[in-house]
């Protein structure tokens, strides 16, 4: 049964329809491509446009090696740089150690020579007699100049030609001068004092000895040098 009122939106709807597909169809037809079954190079790119890839493709590739070897080149000198900086270095503790060494073991040398109640085998050039420099001084002037209290003329700046006068201290003598020396010593070290006391009493005793005692030691050291202090007891008694 048709209905009157369905007429007019069936005629519209069948009108744009056929208006779509009529352009569709009046529209030329794209041509299709021609697939062949010859797949060889020269006919599918051309050699000009080859061969100028593969060009550029072997300039890009030698620019990239020399870019390679000189990054390469800058790391080689930095490892060799920073392994001479350690080298240095290593080679600069070593010496300081060694220093160090040397110097703590002249000071053991010291203390040890210092407790035996030895002196060194050699000592400064104002310490020495008036005598060549060849000639090795004696223990008993050793010990009476490191024990006798320093005028100014033995001081080493000191020029006996000078153009203004200096003032004079009063005269000590060496008595005095090793009783201060204690005193101080007393003030600055009281744990060691009764040590150092011995020992100063020690040498002392070694200078104050006489001339004749002096001889008579000598004579007696070269016929029997371990009871030479025995005789010498003897002798005076």
């Amino acid at each position: 049964m048709w209905r009157s009122f369905a007429c007019g939106f069936a005629n519209h709807a069948y009108d744009n329809f056929i208006k779509k597909y009529g352009r569709v169809e009046s529209a030329p037809a794209n041509p299709r491509k021609a697939f062949t079954d010859n797949y060889e190079l020269e006919s599918m790119t051309s050699l000009r446009s080859l061969s100028f890839e593969v060009q550029k493709r072997m300039e890009e590739y030698s620019k990239l090696k020399s870019k390679v070897a000189d990054q390469r080149k800058k790391i080689k000198e930095t490892d060799y740089e920073i392994l001479k900086r350690k080298e240095l270095k290593i080679r600069n503790i070593k010496s300081m150690q060694e220093t160090e060494k040397f110097r703590k073991k002249q000071y053991l040398q010291h203390i040890r020579e210092s407790s035996k109640n030895k002196t060194r085998k050699f000592c400064s050039l104002d310490l020495r007699p008036n005598t060549n420099r060849n000639d090795k001084p004696n223990l008993e002037t050793k010990i009476f100049a490191l024990t006798s209290p320093r005028t100014r003329h033995n001081l080493p700046g000191f020029s006996k030609v000078s153009t203004h006068r200096r003032k004079e201290k009063e005269p000590v003598s060496v008595r005095e001068f090793q009783e201060n020396v204690m005193k101080d010593l007393k003030q600055k070290v009281p744990t060691y004092y009764k040590e150092l006391k011995e020992e100063f009493n020690k040498i002392r005793e070694h200078c104050e000895m006489t001339f004749e005692q002096y001889k008579a030691s000598k004579r007696l050291k070269r016929k029997n040098p371990y009871n030479f202090r025995f005789k010498i007891k003897q002798n005076d008694s």
